[in-house]
């Protein structure tokens, strides 16, 4: 798994060495993405299309600017966000993967370290598989999860526990009571004390008084000085191979081993390790099995997957990113054509107004480009697209050849639909073309407040889901209280 992550890194210094000559800004990964683009982005979305959409997205957005300029910044940014991504998960996935092998639980290939008893058991993922020279036409490689079992305690170990704990006893189950002499209240007979290995079970010779559940049943009681109650702790320390008993004597009970004549494969591993295991249950480590049924085989420790599960995760925030920047480059798109289509009215009606007063088409025309403002840190579209339709006038171009261009890069049906009288009128002469203008106008606003309204029923649907949410955080916090008084 580790080859993968260094075999990504390494072909990303790769490329960072060859674009150490690339003409850019000294920048993080800038170089890179700038070869990456010019070296095999570039012609893969020439040949796909997609750089001809981009290109004609950029000459919406930025009407007169350099277009091949833009679309090379637009891809290296791009590039540069996705290929950091893919650099750090890499670099965090190599980290990860290293970090878990070098603590890796089987050493030597056969031997597993053990918990001690406070610790307790952990499963352990292994694969195993038979050598080479195995003759057979089945696979019996398996992956096989193995619960490796504590160090047991010895007979020693667990009755100096078994004291200590008893001589806590008393103390511990007193609960609300003064002391052992003096019992009213419920005895709390605990089954099971940290820091020590043993199930505790409770028997008593007076179970009408006290239940072994510690409750006491003191109620109808004649004599003020009370009566004695003998309560016995019963100390089980138990796990898989050994058990031990603490009363008023000591019981060692080793559970046998059965292992069946014919058992499948799995089982046969499992038995086998259980066996190893069962062998060295008072060492730090047991060595796993080098033979079953006469079959030589090899063991190796299947690690976790966490450095490729992040990898996985980088490269795929890196595709999202890449992805996501097409995204916002169409929003941007949608919100220039919204923001061209709301000043329709306001143009067509400049240019009525201005018409009227007795300018030249030409001339009211360029009056309007340039009593057109931009907002306040917003880009105005229509108004880059006039100012640049101005410079075509000033250039040269014809005035017919200028209005249909507008027409195009704006490209709304409205707009379209404007250039055409206006051309028309050039070239035949309309006289009417003052009135055409004016209805235009009243078709215009009353076309936007259709806008405006659709935008106002699409914003209420938007709002409907946190409105519910809200009405439901509302039920809860008046229902909840009402409940709980009964």
């Amino acid at each position: 798994m580790e080859l993968i992550f260094i075999i990504t890194l390494t072909t990303q210094l790769i490329i960072s060495f060859l674009a150490r000559n690339q003409k850019t800004e000294k920048r993080f990964l800038l170089k890179s993405a700038q070869l990456l683009y010019l070296k095999s982005i570039k012609q893969l979305i020439t040949k796909t299309g997609v750089y001809t959409k981009i290109e004609k997205t950029m000459t919406s957005l930025h009407p007169g600017k350099d277009k091949e300029s833009l679309i090379h910044q637009y891809f290296i940014t791009k590039i540069r966000l996705s290929y950091a991504l893919i650099l750090l998960g890499n670099i965090l996935a190599l980290i990860v993967s290293l970090s878990l092998s070098s603590n890796s639980l089987m050493t030597e290939g056969l031997i597993i370290s053990r918990n001690n008893w406070q610790q307790g058991s952990y499963p352990l993922e292994l694969r195993v598989t038979p050598t080479a020279d195995y003759a057979s036409t089945e696979d019996k490689s398996r992956n096989i999860t193995i619960i490796v079992e504590p160090i047991s305690l010895n007979e020693e170990q667990a009755t100096l526990l078994a004291d200590e704990l008893i001589n806590k006893l008393p103390t511990l189950i007193l609960n609300k009571n003064i002391s052992l002499g003096q019992v009213t209240e419920s005895l709390n007979l605990v089954t099971k004390v940290d820091d020590f290995p043993f199930t505790i079970s409770w028997s008593s010779d007076k179970p009408s008084l006290v239940r072994t559940n510690g409750s006491v049943n003191n109620q109808g009681m004649n004599s003020a000085e009370g009566e004695v109650v003998k309560l016995t702790a019963h100390l089980l320390y138990q796990d898989r191979w050994l058990e031990y008993h603490f009363t008023s004597d000591i019981f060692v009970n080793v559970v046998p081993y059965l292992v069946a004549d014919k058992i499948r494969w799995e089982e046969a591993i499992m038995t086998a390790v259980m066996a190893n295991q069962q062998e060295s249950a008072f060492s730090d480590f047991f060595k796993l099995p080098e033979m079953i049924n006469g079959t030589i085989i090899s063991w190796q420790e299947i690690k976790p997957k966490d450095g490729l599960y992040l990898w996985m995760v980088a490269i795929a925030a890196a595709i999202i990113a890449f992805a996501g920047q097409d995204h916002d480059l169409n929003k941007k798109v949608t919100l220039r054509n919204r923001q061209i289509d709301r000043d329709y009215p306001e143009l067509v009606r400049k240019l009525a107004l201005y018409l009227g007063a007795g300018m030249t088409l030409r001339g009211a025309w360029k009056r309007v480009a340039l009593d057109s403002v931009q907002s306040a840190g917003k880009v105005n579209y229509l108004y880059e697209e006039l100012l640049y339709s101005v410079r075509e006038l000033e250039n040269g171009i014809p005035e017919r050849e200028v209005y249909e261009r507008f027409g195009k890069r704006v490209g709304i049906a409205k707009y379209r639909k404007l250039t055409g009288l206006l051309c028309n009128h050039l070239q035949k002469g309309n006289k009417n073309l003052l009135q055409v203008l004016r209805e235009e106008v009243e078709l215009a606003l009353e076309d936007r407040k259709k806008a405006a309204r659709a935008i106002g029923e699409e914003m209420s649907t938007k709002l409907l889901l946190p409105m519910m949410m809200m009405l439901l955080i509302v039920m809860i916090m008046i229902m909840v209280p009402a409940f709980q008084m009964f």
